[in-house]
């Protein structure tokens, strides 16, 4: 288990070089994507409560969503958590790899992520 944390950890840190990670995500082993929370309610911890509370946890169950924008894709995953079938769209590379990296570690199967432009996909 300590290797496979030390792993996670180091995939953690080499997607935190370029400009840190968006969203806050806490890994197995107590691995962090974000040491200091941002005071904004646009900050994923303050807005994704505001968001079930305004749609309703149960709306979510058997609904397609399109997150345009998705960033390192936290309110895609948790959406997914909640029964929605979830496709996130981000032009920056790396947020996607950042948001496939905490769909496979948080096993968020009901989502999928691209790297493109939602106006190019058919």
């Amino acid at each position: 288990m300590l290797k496979i944390n030390e792993k996670l950890k180091t995939k953690v840190e080499k997607l935190s070089d370029s400009d840190g990670w968006n969203h806050y995500y806490e890994f197995p082993g107590g691995i962090k994507t974000r040491q200091v929370h941002v005071n904004s309610p646009g900050y994923c911890l303050q807005k994704w409560p505001r968001i079930e509370t305004i749609i309703g946890r149960e709306n979510f169950k058997e609904k397609t969503i399109v997150d345009v924008g998705c960033s390192d894709g936290y309110f895609s995953i948790y959406s997914s958590f909640l029964g929605a079938k979830v496709t996130g769209f981000d032009l920056d590379p790396i947020r996607i790899e950042r948001a496939n990296l905490a769909k496979e570690i948080l096993n968020a199967n009901n989502t999928e992520f691209k790297c493109d432009n939602v106006f190019n996909v058919k």
